[in-house]
This record gives structure tokens, sequence and C-alpha cells, in this order.
């Protein structure tokens, strides 16, 4: 089944035609996407009068059309963040406000949850730096992974780098893959 298209053009063609593509599309619940370099007012105009979501690298195409696969097209552009190594959250948080997406803060009920599970000292900010948390237990990361997931947010960003020896085993990882599958079930929320 298709879900989404991705095209890739530096040569726009026929305005008209694409309009046309993307009208089709959108009357057969399908997104799409397009990969073009530059950023030209006009065909940045031609693109929002098409509804078509712009990215700028082959990798950006690929992971967006992942997105729109297995979540489908997102109702806003609110994301939170789990950070599970020292100091992703601000790299997290830089890059996403690049493109214009929001981290809304927590609500005060999720942020005191948080701290019940964390322990205070920890900043309770979206996109959440959960490091300090990774050698925790299933249940517990999973109460932090789901409160944070509870917000305004439509997408959580799961960040979690490979496992290397002086950052924990392949164990510390796999509770951690287990505990964000399951906050997901809990809460129903995609998570990326």
């Amino acid at each position: 089944r298709i879900s989404a298209l991705g095209i890739q053009a530096e040569d726009l063609g026929d305005p008209e035609a694409l309009i046309e593509m993307a009208q089709t599309a959108e009357r057969l619940g399908k997104s799409v996407v397009i990969l073009r370099a530059g950023q030209e007012p006009g065909a940045r105009a031609l693109f929002e009068r098409a509804g078509m979501a712009q990215v700028r690298s082959p990798e950006a195409l690929l992971e967006t059309l992942k997105i729109l696969h297995v979540t489908g097209a997102l109702p806003a552009n609110t994301f939170a963040g789990l950070c599970c190594t020292g100091g992703t959250s601000a790299l997290l948080r830089d890059l996403a406000q690049a493109e214009g997406l929001q981290f809304p803060a927590f609500s005060e009920v999720q942020r005191q949850a948080l701290e019940r599970d964390l322990g205070a000292g920890v900043a309770l900010e979206n996109p959440l730096e959960c490091s300090s948390a990774v050698q925790r237990s299933v249940p517990r990361l999973t109460r932090i992974f789901s409160e944070a997931m509870t917000g305004r947010a439509v997408l959580t960003l799961l960040v979690l780098d490979c496992a290397r020896e002086d950052h924990g085993s392949d164990a510390v990882w796999g509770r951690v893959a287990e505990a964000a599958a399951a906050a997901r079930g809990r809460g129903g929320m995609p998570l990326a």
C-alpha cells in the first residue's frame, strides 16, 4: 500500500500539474513530501499552496516518509523529547527550533510526577534529559516516559545512542527500549 509520496524535484516543471497531483494525493489521503535543496520564495509558496512538506536532504525525506507511514500526518508540530545520552536534549532543541518545531513545556502535573521519579535537581524541561534514569528499572523508566508523553505533544522523539562499553551495556539500552515501547502502548502517542 502507498501511504505517502516522496518527490525529488530540482526542476519544478508545470506548477499547475504539481498542484493537481498534490490535490489528488490529498483526496486519496496521502501526504506529499518534496525534496528540494533551495529555498526560493516562489517554490516555497508553491509547496505551501499545494499542501506539501519540503525537506532539504535525502535523509530528511526518508525519515519524514517513515513517520508519515507509521503515524500519518501529524495534527501539530509539537513534540516531546526523551534524551537518554547526556547533552543531547540541547542539541535536539536547537535542531528542532531551526526547523520551526516546538517542544511545549511540561504541565505542573507532569513536572511533579517526573520529579518524583527522577529526583530533585533534574531539569524538568522538554526535551527531557533522562540519561541519569537509564539505570533504573523498566517500570520506573516506563512511568518517566509515559508522563513525558501525556502533554500537548503529538509525537515523542526518543534519542538513544547505540550502546558503547563506556555508556552502558546492551542490557541498559534494552531496558530503555522496553520501557519506551511500554509507555507508547500505555499512552498511545506515536514514538519515533
